[in-house]
């Protein structure tokens, strides 16, 4: 997700040094094995809804994304005009 998204903000001229991940793992208890991922995904400045909406469709194709198990709960979050605290 991170290459998908350097792409695009450099392409569109944007900074994408300027995005911070916040990344939470949830483990099931047995077996011991990863069952939540959520991603926060902060960018300091607003950006316009097509443009969220090429980095939504990057996110939703990307391949390590795919590559997960079915059962591992994904839950990704695009905060724009918010730095991460």
């Amino acid at each position: 997700m991170l290459t998908a998204l350097d792409k695009i903000f450099t392409r569109e001229g944007l900074d994408p040094k300027t995005i911070t991940l916040l990344v939470t793992k949830t483990l099931s208890q047995s077996p011991k094995m990863i069952e939540a991922i959520t991603l926060q995904i902060f960018y300091p400045d607003k950006l316009s809804d097509i443009l969220l909406k090429k980095i939504r469709a990057a996110i939703n194709t990307c391949p390590v994304k795919r590559s997960l198990n079915e059962q591992i709960q994904i839950d990704i979050a695009f905060k724009t005009g918010e730095k991460f605290r």
